[in-house]
């Protein structure tokens, strides 16, 4: 039977079970059989594979077709040229599947990304993958409903984490897509806010290999937020005061960490989560103020130390900078920054 929604509808395998054909130790047989297999024989072939079950069929076009079990229905994907490819019947649509996901292609060179049975035309905007819904009706209407999704969903530029954002509600969710388990809640989706109109992934030095923080723009025009990597804590900035949420746990009250800041950068650590898995966890929080100030936090929003706070009984602005250059420029003052026994 072929893999269906709960309305009937033809769909592909999502990120739970492509891990199967993603598997490189699979791939290299699958390629093997097909070089291998006897071009008049149009059979079905079986293959048990590291605990999997795969069947083979070559048709008499000349494609060669793998099926493989999505629990208790087998799926069809064609192998060719080296990628597994799906027909969408609704759409009468070929797509191919790259990094854990299906893809498609207009005749424009417009690339979309299947998400939930709908495609989502797929842009980067420095650093940030923006998917926006393709208002495109199928040829053939689905059973179901028909209309694509509106949620907007912004990717970071390493693929690890992308926000769906209701462009009705602005309702903003964090979703980890390093998760295969759909019952983990990192890949459930973390709630960050209402009201959002917009979402950037921030990167490390510019890098985009290592992602620092998410910042979320409002639709009131005059409020920001910067939330960490893994949705846990996040600075909302507005009429420059900043105040620290526990995303985590909403029964904790927020802490207004300045009302003369400028901007907030968050530092994250290497280290183990409750589960002991390795993890990014946000060590410090950073607000630079208006007369030229910093602050730092922990996580929890308790000040750690200031730096270079000007006061009337100190040395003058150019003495101050002067200071300023000589300590950020020591190595004792770099490790402190970049954190000793936290």
């Amino acid at each position: 039977m072929p893999l269906r929604d709960g309305h009937g509808r033809f769909i592909p395998p999502g990120v739970r079970h492509i891990g199967v054909l993603d598997d490189r130790n699979i791939a290299g047989r699958i390629g093997d059989v097909d070089r291998r297999w006897d071009r008049n024989d149009h059979g079905y072939g079986w293959y048990d594979w590291d605990g999997r079950r795969f069947c083979h069929h070559y048709d008499r076009w000349g494609y060669h077709w793998w099926g493989f079990y999505v629990g208790g229905v087998y799926f069809w994907t064609r192998y060719f040229n080296d990628d597994y490819w799906w027909y969408d019947p609704y759409w009468r649509r070929w797509c191919w599947l790259d990094n854990d996901r299906w893809w498609w292609q207009n005749q424009n060179g417009g690339i979309y990304i299947v998400e939930g049975g709908n495609y989502y035309q797929y842009q980067n905007d420095g650093g940030t993958v923006v998917v926006v819904p393709d208002q495109t009706p199928p040829v053939d209407p689905p059973p179901g409903p028909t209309a694509p999704a509106q949620a907007e969903s912004f990717y970071s530029a390493d693929g690890t984490r992308f926000v769906s954002l209701d462009p009705n509600t602005g309702a903003a969710y964090l979703y980890d897509a390093t998760v295969t388990d759909a019952s983990d809640p990192r890949a459930q989706g973390r709630f960050l806010a209402s009201g959002v109109n917009s979402v950037q992934f921030n990167y490390a030095d510019g890098q985009t290999q290592t992602l620092q923080q998410i910042t979320l723009t409002f639709s009131d025009g005059t409020t920001t937020a910067v939330v960490d990597p893994n949705g846990k804590r996040g600075v909302w900035l507005k009429a420059n005061i900043a105040t620290l949420d526990n995303l985590e746990d909403s029964s904790v009250a927020a802490v207004t960490l300045s009302q003369q800041a400028s901007s907030v950068q968050m530092v994250d650590q290497s280290g183990q989560n409750a589960s002991g898995e390795q993890e990014q966890r946000l060590k410090q929080i950073t607000v630079y103020q208006l007369d030229g100030t910093t602050a730092f936090f922990d996580r929890d929003g308790n000040q750690t130390w200031d730096r270079f706070q000007p006061s009337a009984n100190r040395e003058p602005a150019g003495q101050a900078q002067s200071l300023r250059r000589r300590a950020q420029s020591s190595q004792a003052f770099q490790a402190l920054q970049n954190g000793v026994s936290w």
